[in-house]
């Protein structure tokens, strides 16, 4: 096994470019990670989790203008083994615990804990 495919394969799915960029920037510093894939919806997220498998996703919950927690039972049900990480301006504690209940493993505010996500990013194998 080479040491390539040690290192996660990730999917960020964010519509926001803002957003997109500053975690592509803040992963790509992490020797963890082999390669990023990006999605701005739903539909595109789901293709890309069928044909790259990734082993873990980061994800918006407000997608399209509206919040959603699609992505999140489609992953939950037919994906159970790739871990789920939610990254939302939407950080109430109802948002969270809903999130949680569908197989989110982490929740991070886009606000002020981006800090944290790199933290749980650089520790994972």
């Amino acid at each position: 096994m080479s040491n390539d495919d040690r290192k996660l394969v990730v999917l960020l799915v964010d519509d926001s470019l803002l957003i997109v960029d500053k975690v592509l920037g803040l992963l790509q510093e992490l020797e963890n990670i082999r390669i990023i894939f990006q999605a701005s919806s739903c539909s595109e997220a789901v293709t890309i989790v069928e044909e790259a498998e990734p082993d873990i996703v980061l994800m918006d919950i407000f997608l399209g203008g509206r919040i959603s927690f699609e992505l999140l039972k489609i992953l939950g049900e037919k994906y159970p083994s790739v871990e789920t990480a939610v990254i939302s301006n939407h950080a109430g504690v109802r948002y969270r615990e809903s999130c949680k209940k569908l197989g989110a493993r982490h929740f991070f505010d886009k606000s002020n804990e981006f800090r944290l996500l790199v933290k749980m990013m650089s520790e994972k194998k």
